[in-house]
């Protein structure tokens, strides 16, 4: 650019979008998004955010709980834990999501068998109110008797975004998990856990909860201890 130029003429640098992988067949450009925790003891589901860096988590799981007085079916909707990141830009998605995570469950009684499956949620957030956007189908049936979290799923799905979805710089894209479940025999608890330590460590887990419901030692290494949303971002190329 020649010198002397007045500034207000000069050009401004291009925004150049990055993605951490390009499906060029689709035209579709994938953003993860890690679920994780910046603090809050796990039961209250406190601090849980989405964010595309690895970081340590403050506390390494989020624990959901739930009753059902009928034992014949699963439940709907018991529990749900919201992970949120807010736009800084507006985005247009559209194509297959991608899920994975795993999880572990229990019951507080032995001698009772808790079944419990979960499914996720992709959703917009202005603050007040939830758009669902897409959600998937249910994970398998974790069927346990144990008073620990023994019992490990690990669970991974597609989330179909058929049409362009916009959204606006200044709302949240939103990640729901819920967990379902149900007992063997009324008034006894089940637990549901899921792992989301984006650094996906899965010994001397951290925890911001002394309560023995709410903690786990360690993490089965043969299952992924982060939980990651494939966000399809459409590209034009």
């Amino acid at each position: 650019m020649a010198e002397g130029m007045p500034k207000v003429f000069r050009k401004s640098p291009e925004v150049v979008s990055t993605y951490d992988f390009l499906d060029v067949i689709s035209g579709t450009g994938y953003t993860i998004l890690f679920l994780g925790r910046t603090g809050g003891a796990p039961a209250n589901a406190t601090g849980c955010i989405l964010s595309n860096h690895e970081f340590y988590a403050a506390s390494q799981t989020a624990v959901s709980t739930g009753f059902n007085e009928t034992p014949s079916a699963i439940a709907t909707g018991n529990a749900s834990v919201n992970f949120d990141v807010l736009l800084q830009k507006p985005l247009v998605i559209q194509g297959k999501a991608i899920f994975q995570c795993s999880f572990a469950t229990k019951i507080s009684n032995a001698a009772i068998t808790a079944k419990v499956k979960m499914k996720v949620h992709l959703k917009k957030w202005d603050g007040s109110t939830a758009t669902t956007i897409a959600t998937s189908a249910f994970s398998d049936e974790s069927s346990t008797t144990s008073v620990i979290y023994t019992d490990y799923k690990f669970f991974t799905a597609n989330l179909d975004i058929a049409a362009a979805t916009l959204i606006k710089r200044g709302e949240y894209v939103r990640v729901t998990v819920d967990f379902y479940g149900y007992n063997s025999a009324g008034g006894h608890q089940w637990y549901g856990i899921i792992a989301c330590d984006p650094e996906a460590r899965t010994t001397s887990i951290i925890q911001t909860d002394t309560a023995a419901d709410n903690v786990i030692a360690n993490w089965n290494a043969s299952y992924p201890s982060d939980a990651q949303m494939m966000l399809p971002i459409r590209v034009d190329i």
